[in-house]
Order: C-alpha cells, then sequence, then structure tokens
C-alpha cells in the first residue's frame, strides 16, 4: 500500500499543513484506510481532520486522474499506474514508516485443534513450506500460481503477479514464534481493533487473548 499527493499541489512541501481539510481517495473501513491514518498521524493529522472518499481501489487511479482528490491511498498493482504517470509523489509506503503491522490469520476451532493437534501442525507446516518457496524459491512459485489464476479463470500479467509477491513479508515458523511471545502480534491485533472501533465496524474493544504459538512449536517440532 501507499499513500500519495499531487507533485505540483500548492504547499504540499508541509505535510503538516497541508493535509489538514483536504479529500482523501480510498477503500473506507478497510486495511488500506488504516495505513492511511497511520500515515496521516505520522504527518501529525488527526484523520477526522480528513474527509474521506470511498472508492473500490481499480476506481482510485480513475477519479484522482479525473482531478479527484487531494491524498491518494490505494495498493498493488493499481499504485503503479500512479507512480508510472509521475505526477504523485509518494507519502507512506511501508507498515514500517507509520508504525503499524498487520497479518493474516489462520483460525482453528478450539476443540478441533484439541483432538487433531498434528492436523493443525500439519497445516502449518504446508502453509511456511509454502511461505519459504516465495521468500527464497520464487522461480518455483511462479508457475504454481499461474496454474492456480488459469483454474479459477483469472487472466493475469506475470509480471504483476510476480511484483505482487514482494509486497508482503513472509516470516518463518521460528520468525512468528518470537512474534507472537514477544506481544508483537497481539498489540497489533489491538491497534487493528481500536481502528476498527474508531470508524464503527466493531462496537467495543474484543479480548486479545486468542493467539497461540502452541501449533507453530509443534509444526516446527516435527
Amino acid at each position: 500500500m501507499s499513500v500519495f499527493v499531487r507533485k505540483d499541489a500548492p504547499g504540499v512541501d508541509n505535510l503538516a499543513t497541508y493535509l489538514p481539510g483536504k479529500i482523501a481517495l480510498t477503500a473506507v473501513g478497510s486495511n488500506m484506510q488504516y495505513f492511511l491514518n497511520a500515515c496521516l498521524a505520522k504527518n501529525g493529522v488527526k484523520p477526522a481532520s480528513v474527509q474521506m472518499v470511498n472508492l473500490k481501489p481499480p476506481n482510485i487511479v480513475t477519479a484522482a486522474d479525473g482531478g479527484q482528490g487531494d491524498i491518494i491511498s490505494d495498493w498493488y498493482p493499481f499504485i503503479e499506474e500512479l507512480k508510472a504517470s509521475g505526477k504523485y509523489k509518494s507519502i507512506c509506503s511501508r507498515n514500517d514508516q507509520v508504525g503499524i503491522n498487520t497479518y493474516d490469520f489462520f483460525v482453528i476451532r478450539p476443540a478441533f485443534a484439541q483432538e487433531n493437534p498434528e492436523a493443525a501442525a500439519g497445516f502449518l507446516r504446508a502453509v511456511y513450506r509454502i511461505n519459504d518457496m516465495m521468500s527464497t524459491r520464487l522461480s518455483e512459485a511462479l508457475p504454481l500460481a499461474d496454474r492456480y489464476f488459469k483454474e479459477i479463470g483469472l487472466k493475469l500479467d506475470p509480471a504483476i503477479v510476480k511484483g505482487g509477491f514482494g509486497t508482503s513479508l513472509y516470516p518463518t515458523i521460528e520468525e512468528l514464534i518470537k512474534r507472537i511471545k514477544s506481544g508483537e502480534v497481539a498489540t497489533a491485533l489491538k491497534q487493528t481493533s481500536e481502528f476498527l472501533v474508531e470508524i464503527g465496524s466493531l462496537e467495543k474493544m474484543p479480548e486479545i487473548n486468542f493467539v497461540t504459538a502452541k501449533y507453530l512449536e509443534l509444526a516446527k517440532a516435527k
């Protein structure tokens, strides 16, 4: 994900004074807006001071090119069009720049996990074998991705597929166990939950006590 402003906009060199009161094009309620809010806060701007306009990701570039919006928040591959145009300046492009982290989670019913621990661990071993392939042997992963997309009827440019793999990080089992035990994952969940409460998607903060490294450790041991 990235957040852009127009290069030639008056006052754009001072983001703290330029951004308040402006119109932002984004997918409201998604991790795209979550990233945008964090980017605004990083620049000393309250998200509430910016007018959010909700658009589908493919339509954001079209709207921006048509002159709508002062702040453009989008994700890959649509941001490539913004970069190629030369009309926009990226002000945030990585989670670590804005102090947030987002995770994809695998959820399992506790009763099933307790009765079938090896099934849970086996699933995770398969996932992290693929993670390793995407991190260190991408050339092996790309044909598998191409076959998958053909099976579900998607026609994608191979360059777009390859670039998409580069937009995510694929931690090892060892790295994720460390992140869970250090509290990093729980902190990320808390921050995400606070955002969802703020925009009304959640009524109240949930209990952040359901993340466990137990089955990752079992998968690692085999």
